[in-house]
């Protein structure tokens, strides 16, 4: 499991999680500012690399 956040306090809702690109479907969102990865195993990790780079890519540049 990997979890996302932006920051150890909450945000206010403006629409980081609306407008976040996450076209393979890997976020569960917890609430508007904090989301989680959930991979099985290490071969849906491998299967996953890219999809999930371009996440936490996409993640860190929104910070």
């Amino acid at each position: 499991m990997i979890v996302l956040h932006r920051g150890a306090k909450a945000k206010a809702d403006d629409g980081f999680a609306a407008g976040f690109p996450d076209p393979s479907k890997l976020l569960t969102w917890l609430s508007h500012d904090r989301a989680v990865i959930k991979l099985r195993d290490m071969a849906e990790l491998a299967d996953q690399r890219p999809a999930l780079a371009a996440v936490i890519h996409a993640w860190v540049e929104r910070l």
